[in-house]
């Protein structure tokens, strides 16, 4: 965030709001984000160094500059680098034992923010009728072979059970909730997140403009 955000409640409840509309967004930064990001703290505080050192001899009533500097800013400095230099280390996957009964596989810890996943999973919902109350579902599974051979092909009957089973489930709630926008005539959710707020607009440009409910009687 480059811009200076006021230190009054309101200021403060509006930058977490974009903090978490980006983080809905965006998902969990990577590695060169993280680095980017901690590099931008650093020099954000070098170029407040000043302020920073006013504000704490002010709140300590009299505070010497250079013992704030000493004890405040220099190891918040020193810290940032050193995270710059071991976020590489931080964030590769460790292993993990497993139980005797999964001595085939293998279990990890993976990081949040990690450039490759694992698994990544696609849906998409075409509808059958002009009404929208029956949707066929594609979807895309795309898993990361395993270092064990043959592994993954012997497991992918059971990912394929389990991926229909979702995809079951949620044609199921898709078809619900347009059902139930039949009924009541309009769109009664007050919807909160990004994607669906962005995928709105993107319509109401194309000129599919969804009614919303403050345009529907209840």
């Amino acid at each position: 965030m480059s811009e200076t955000v006021s230190a009054t409640a309101t200021g403060l409840h509006h930058a977490l709001n974009r903090q978490r509309t980006a983080f809905l967004r965006d998902g969990p930064p990577g590695k060169a984000q993280r680095r980017t990001d901690l590099r931008r703290l650093k020099a954000e505080i070098l170029k407040r160094r000043s302020g920073i050192v006013q504000a704490l001899k002010t709140d300590f009533g009299q505070r010497s500059e250079r013992e704030s500097a000493i004890v405040e800013l220099i190891p918040l400095v020193q810290s940032i680098n050193y995270m710059i230099a071991h976020l590489g280390h931080w964030m590769k996957p460790e292993r993990r034992h497993v139980s005797a009964y999964f001595q085939c596989g293998s279990a990890w810890v993976v990081r949040q923010g990690i450039d490759e996943p694992v698994m990544e999973l696609w849906i998409a919902y075409v509808p059958q009728d002009r009404e929208e109350l029956t949707n066929r579902v594609f979807g895309l599974l795309s898993i990361k072979r395993l270092k064990v051979p043959f592994l993954l092909d012997l497991a992918w009957p059971i990912l394929v059970a389990f991926t229909e089973r979702v995809f079951f489930e949620d044609r199921e709630i898709v078809e619900l909730e347009q059902a139930a926008w039949k009924d009541l005539g309009g769109d009664h959710n007050r919807e909160v997140f990004p994607v669906i707020n962005q995928l709105r607009d993107l319509l109401r440009r194309c000129g599919q403009v969804p009614e919303s409910a403050e345009k529907v009687a209840p």
